[in-house]
């Protein structure tokens, strides 16, 4: 006697195995030694389930999008973990033992993904490091305490009050004046 578990379950249960087959393959891509996930403590595993949140994340996946929501992501990372433990028979690594909540380690993953994702148009976010660049090279030929005062007024200004995306070029300098004015 054969269960029908219906259209969504068939679906649900074709993503799971596409993914757990898409992990093995990485594992392959990345040279894995075949078993080495058998004999690996924990704390190895969940490195090396970390590293795949990265990967897939980062466009490594079978659509290769890299703007994923963290859901489709943790899909992914969940069909590796019930592949580990189906093929090797070893607990669950995504989960605090006795709990339903995720590891810390990938529950931080998650979260520092969550933080630094492409903002909304209106949310604002800090200088980036290519920012500062681009600004430091702007004001190299000042006088160097004009520099200094120019980056850390950039730096303070970014780091305390951020700016929107479409705010990133927005101000001019005329002509004849040191500065750039804030537009109106």
């Amino acid at each position: 006697v054969q269960l029908d578990r219906g259209a969504v379950q068939r679906g649900n249960d074709r993503t799971f195995e596409s993914r757990a087959a898409y992990f093995v393959g990485w594992l392959r891509r990345i040279q894995c030694p075949p078993g080495f996930l058998r004999e690996a403590q924990a704390p190895v595993v969940l490195n090396v389930l970390g590293a795949y949140l990265h990967a897939v994340g980062a466009g490594d996946n079978l659509t290769g999008r890299s703007n994923l929501s963290d859901d489709t992501v943790m899909g992914y990372v969940s069909a590796a973990a019930g592949y580990i433990q189906l093929e090797y028979g070893v607990p669950s690594p995504l989960h605090i033992p006795g709990q339903t909540s995720w590891d810390p380690f990938i529950s931080g993953l998650l979260a520092a993904r969550r933080t630094w994702a492409q903002p909304a148009n209106s949310q604002k976010e800090p200088l980036s490091t290519a920012m500062i660049d681009a600004l430091w090279a702007h004001v190299a030929p000042l006088d160097p305490i004009l520099q200094t005062a120019a980056v850390a007024d950039w730096i303070l200004l970014g780091i305390f009050t951020g700016s929107r995306l479409q705010e990133y070029a927005s101000s001019k300098r005329t002509p004849g004046d040191p500065w750039p004015r804030i537009p109106n």
